[in-house]
């Protein structure tokens, strides 16, 4: 799924920033733990060591494993995220320094804007 013109972009964060988006579009990155045998779901843990299960629209139709960028909308319980999209990263991503970048970005909002589509 490709972002057209009509979707907002989702901001960038981390397992301890989920309560605060509750309802809103996000990006995580996590490392897969498990995924669940009918592929309808699967746990990640966060780079900053949360542990988050992302359901999915449709069963998954391939093995994913490592690290994995999901875009999708947090659920009320701010553990779980109902995923629109994700993308597999290669083996050698480190979710630590992109979970301090993520972490500095936030810091420093004023500097790093989100800015939607046109």
């Amino acid at each position: 799924m490709t972002m057209n013109q009509t979707q907002s972009p989702s901001p960038r964060i981390n397992g301890s920033m989920l309560r605060q988006n509750i309802g809103k579009s996000v990006c995580l990155v996590g490392n897969v733990k498990s995924v669940d045998n009918n592929g309808t779901s699967f746990q990640m843990e966060t780079g900053d060591y949360m542990t988050v299960s992302v359901r999915m629209q449709e069963p998954l139709r391939e093995i994913i494993t490592g690290i994995v960028e999901v875009i999708g909308e947090v659920e009320s319980s701010a553990s779980s995220i109902r995923c629109s999209q994700h993308v597999v990263f290669t083996p050698d991503f480190d979710l630590s320094l992109y979970d301090q970048a993520v972490t500095m970005n936030c810091t420093y909002s004023q500097y790093y804007p989100v800015v939607g589509v046109k």
